[in-house]
């Protein structure tokens, strides 16, 4: 949507207290549940905190993330700084073989 759009989006929340349930109540919350546990299940993540503890630390992280980038006029790369707080969250089992 571009930096300008996002700020208006969260604007929009702001004004309006219409994301009191945040994550819980976002579209993909319960998908994004069941792939973490999946991932959990399969020893692909090395996070041992429930799946819906990790879900709310990456819904906020990249909000927070959304929000900084937004602030800053789109001045980094949006998709590569969420994945890289996403993996940091998650703690994938590849990347940790790599190291």
């Amino acid at each position: 949507m571009g930096a300008e759009k996002t700020k208006q989006v969260f604007i929009s929340h702001l004004e309006n207290a219409d994301q009191k349930d945040f994550p819980y109540s976002t579209y993909a919350w319960e998908m994004v549940i069941n792939l973490i546990q999946k991932a959990k299940t399969a020893n692909e993540i090395l996070n041992l905190l429930p799946a819906e503890e990790i879900g709310e630390a990456i819904y906020a992280a990249t909000r927070g993330c959304c929000v900084t980038w937004s602030i800053e006029n789109g001045s980094f790369d949006l998709t590569n700084r969420c994945s890289n707080i996403i993996n940091t969250i998650l703690m994938p089992a590849e990347e940790h073989k790599l190291k």
